[in-house]
Parts: C-alpha cells; structure tokens; sequence
C-alpha cells in the first residue's frame, strides 16, 4: 500500500492518509490504482478484492494507529451496498479488536444509485459501526452533488479539476461556492494533489479543512 497524507489547514498537523493498493507484477511491473480497478472492475471481482485488501490493511496499519489519525480507503459503491461485504468488514474488524473511528470509506460514482433512500439505510448503518463516509472527485463529471443531497456524508474530496485550474476566476467562485454549502452542511472538505508550497498558500485562502 501506499499511503498519500493530508494536512489539516487549522492545525498544520497530518490527520488523514489515503490509501492507495499497489500490486507487484512479475511481467508488468507495478500497478497503479487505476489499473487494479480496471482489471478488477472488468472480471467483477470488487467485493472480493476489496474484502482482501482492507485484511492485508489492517494487519499492515495496526501498529499505526492513533487517535488523531484515519485511514481513507476507496471503496466501491456496489461493493459497500453488498450485505455480504458489510456483515464481512464487521466481523473483521470486531475480531481484530479494530475501532472502525479511524476509517473513512470513499465512494465515487458515475450515475446515482436508483434506490436513494436504501442507499442512505446502509451508509448510515456503517456511520453506526463508526465509520466516516467520504464523496471521492466531488464537483466531477459524476453523480457527487446528488449523493450531497441526499446521504448521510461526512468529508467531501474535490476533484483534481479545481486543483488545476483554481487560478481561473469561474473555477475559484464555483469552488468558493461549493465549499460554503459544504461548510453549512456540516461536512468536512478536503482538496487532493496540492504538492507546491504556493498552490497550498492558495488553497487555504479558501478555507478547506
């Protein structure tokens, strides 16, 4: 695994890691996140892929945690909507002796699940064993606003878009814009891929957490 972190911006301290798979080839060398998802997503094989890595997670990370720290994990939707998977993920974390406080589980989506006020039952039954519930890519070509609206969402990540072009006055009000709602909204927001000292002096003008 490797693991990406993230600053608070009120007190400068590393709270977050994201975590992104990695897997080891012997022919093509390593995968990147996208490929594995690509690969896993094309044979159907979330659910057991994913259920794998967060046993080989837990067992890495334990040493590691902390109060003040959470582990961000993407997870899909489709997976996290699956009985199975969430009877699994209790059990394991119930027998390893594991707080589900330290977790976050991401969702990204492309169109809206069909069945919203189902979709909100479960994610508020993994807010109950004490998991946080993230929006990946949020303000992307996805179905993220919807999802706002209507489940139960704790962290908001923004798409690398506004990374990108928040120098571009459209991009900065509509940023601004989203980040207020958030803010009303009582949800947590955080901005990917600042890796330049002045792109985060920028960043912050706005405020995220």
């Amino acid at each position: 695994f490797k693991y990406q972190p993230s600053l608070n911006t009120q007190t400068q301290s590393i709270e977050i890691f994201e975590v992104l798979p990695k897997i080891k080839h012997s022919k093509y060398g390593t995968l990147s996140k996208s490929q594995i998802e690509r690969i896993v997503n094309f044979g159907g094989y979330e659910k057991e892929f994913e259920e794998k890595s967060i046993a080989l997670l837990l067992d890495e990370i334990r040493p590691y945690l902390s109060k003040n720290k959470r582990f961000s994990l993407d997870i899909s939707p489709v997976t996290l909507r699956n009985n199975h998977f969430k009877s699994y993920i209790n059990t394991l974390f119930r027998e390893q002796k594991i707080d589900p406080h330290f977790f976050i589980l991401e969702i990204t989506e492309k169109n809206s699940y069909e069945d919203m006020a189902r979709f909100r039952e479960i994610l508020l039954s993994y807010q109950e064993s004490g998991f946080q519930i993230a929006l990946g890519n949020f303000g992307g070509n996805n179905c993220g606003f919807e999802y706002l609206k209507h489940l139960p969402i704790d962290l908001v990540k923004f798409d690398i878009e506004f990374t990108k072009k928040i120098g571009e006055a459209k991009y900065a009000r509509v940023f601004q814009s989203y980040l207020t709602l958030a803010h009303d909204l009582g949800v947590k927001t955080m901005v990917k891929f600042v890796d330049k000292e002045t792109l985060f002096e920028k960043i912050k003008a706005f405020n995220p957490d």
